[in-house]
């Protein structure tokens, strides 16, 4: 029997953008929502989330908020894998070596820790779901753009971590999703996303909690996610289906 039958969802980077976003999203869906980031220091009274501090580069910090989460609810549901590095903008050789190193250690390194952490305290109850947000920056496909490299190597390393961890973790009756969003945009009028051909935080939200709550042996290694836009070929217009 756990202590809270609510279900629980360990949010990082939700201090801002897409983490903060799904945060609420999750709160309002019925989780519980562990948020976290760097600074909480304003965030305490913020949403009814419960926000705990957490630099994702600091093992020890990685290892002790899971064990925390699982110390007070006595299970977690969901790791969401967030908190991102973004050099993107920069050429390559214009880059900080501290830039290039925190990129990796923010982006892939923690989410590494994260899971193993995940691992190691959840086992024991049969379930458990690791959600990583990559970008389709780290897509083999995408044409060669300048300015992306640092980020799209992280985004991608991040893609073929979850694919592989899923072997791992079906043992304990875990698994790990990866979502690989486009063009993520704050707004939620449509027709300016349209128009940026772009995706909201709260479709992502609402694509996290959705894997979030599959059941059995589905799996869903990842999940794209676009706008649906349509070109109109002869107003220049778009819409959205």
């Amino acid at each position: 029997m756990t202590k809270d039958q609510k279900p629980v969802v360990l949010i990082t980077g939700a201090g801002r953008g897409l983490g903060h976003a799904a945060a609420i999203a999750f709160k309002a869906a019925g989780y519980h929502v562990i948020a976290t980031a760097r600074d909480t220091s304003q965030k305490q009274n913020e949403e009814n989330l419960s926000w705990l501090p957490l630099d994702v580069t600091d093992s020890e910090a990685c290892n002790a908020v899971i064990a925390k989460a699982f110390a007070e609810h006595g299970r977690l549901d969901a790791l969401i894998n967030n908190a991102s590095g973004y050099t993107g903008g920069v050429p390559f050789d214009e880059l900080s070596d501290q830039e290039i190193i925190t990129e990796t250690d923010v982006t892939l390194k923690a989410s590494m820790l994260l899971s193993k952490a995940y691992m190691q305290h959840g086992k024991h109850q049969g379930f458990g779901k690791i959600i990583f947000i990559s970008s389709t920056a780290g897509l083999p496909n995408r044409e060669a753009s300048s300015k992306w490299a640092a980020y799209s190597a992280t985004k991608a390393a991040l893609l073929r971590f979850s694919e592989s961890l899923q072997g791992d973790l079906y043992a304990y009756g875990m698994q790990s999703h990866v979502v690989i969003p486009d063009n993520l945009r704050e707004t939620e009028d449509e027709a300016e996303l349209a128009r940026q051909s772009a995706t909201s935080y709260a479709s992502v939200s609402e694509a996290l909690l959705f894997l979030s709550r599959l059941e059995g042996n589905l799996s869903v290694s990842r999940m794209d996610i676009r706008p649906a836009v349509i070109a109109s070929s002869t107003s220049g217009e778009t819409t959205t289906l």
